[in-house]
Parts: C-alpha cells; sequence; structure tokens
C-alpha cells in the first residue's frame, strides 16, 4: 500500500515540476531568442 501511495504522490508532483519545467524552458528560450535577435538587428 505504501509503495502504491508512495507512486501516485511522484506522479501527482511530477505533473506540476513537468509543467512548470515546461513553462520555464518555453520563457527561457524565448528570451534567448529575443535577445540574440535583437543584437543581430542592431
Amino acid at each position: 500500500m505504501k509503495a502504491v501511495l508512495g507512486l501516485n504522490g511522484i506522479a501527482a508532483v511530477r505533473e506540476p515540476l513537468g509543467l512548470a519545467l515546461q513553462c520555464l524552458a518555453g520563457a527561457f528560450g524565448g528570451y534567448l531568442f529575443y535577445v540574440f535577435t535583437g543584437r543581430a538587428h542592431r
């Protein structure tokens, strides 16, 4: 029973963590793209 609860807990924590990481990666990628394109245009 503890193993099942532990797996459910890991899955419950991993979903929002994965979403947060995706958002961070997207924001970071967008920022880098913005910085590089901004420097290229100047």
